[in-house]
């Protein structure tokens, strides 16, 4: 076998093996071209269609703030969208690769918000179960700590509410009161009363009087 001979051989080895990659590429784009392609042109008639029928002449008369000419057209569009997707990965054989990782991301990304959760939650859950146990501290009460001041209404697990003097409801992490010092007052303060303005009454100053030259005053 001459050199030519291999180098053809080669080549048609290496072309029998890149062949159907390159027809698996170049279905996943097409498929993907012709998917996006008939979402946006479905989309837009779908638009047109519910234009021409006045639905969201309809909705308003229902009293609905619903565009729903834009959201049916663009749901429309998206789950072609979504559907050529798939499609398109199924045709190179990635459809389960891909639906395994973002089940495995999916799974994590629930696992890192029940930490974070459980992180804001826990001691705001354990400061509640010691206010529930605090006899002082319980419904009816007058406090003041740092940034809050007025009567607790209500004391759940996670948080307790608060009226204050202005007559605001302000729920408190049950945290905060194992954080701050919180001052339990006996009685309510009387509200302060506006004091009255004083009017200040401008007395005529006297005339300052001035002596003339042969000492009479002027």
């Amino acid at each position: 076998m001459t050199f030519a001979q291999a180098a053809l051989a080669a080549l048609q080895r290496f072309m029998d093996g890149v062949t159907p990659f390159l027809n698996e590429v170049v279905a996943f784009f097409l498929i993907l071209f012709i998917g996006f392609l008939l979402g946006k042109i479905i989309g837009r008639l779908t638009r047109k269609l519910l234009t021409d029928l006045k639905a969201d002449e309809l909705t308003r008369r229902l009293g609905l703030k619903l565009s729903l000419e834009r959201s049916v057209g663009g749901l429309l569009s998206f789950l072609i969208y979504a559907a050529s997707v798939v499609l398109a990965l199924a045709a190179v054989g990635l459809l389960a690769n891909i639906v395994q990782i973002l089940l495995v991301l999916f799974v994590i990304i629930l696992i890192v918000s029940a930490i974070l959760a459980l992180k804001e939650t826990a001691p705001n859950l354990a400061a509640g179960l010691a206010l529930r146990r605090n006899r002082r501290l319980k419904e009816g009460a007058y406090i003041r700590m740092e940034g809050v001041e007025g009567i607790v209404q209500e004391i759940s697990l996670l948080e307790t509410a608060v009226e204050t003097r202005g007559g605001d409801l302000v729920q408190v992490p049950n945290a905060l009161f194992q954080r701050k010092e919180v001052r339990i007052m006996r009685r309510k303060p009387a509200p302060a009363e506006p004091v009255p303005e004083r009017t200040e009454q401008k007395k005529d100053a006297p005339k300052e009087e001035k002596a003339g030259p042969d000492g009479k005053k002027e």
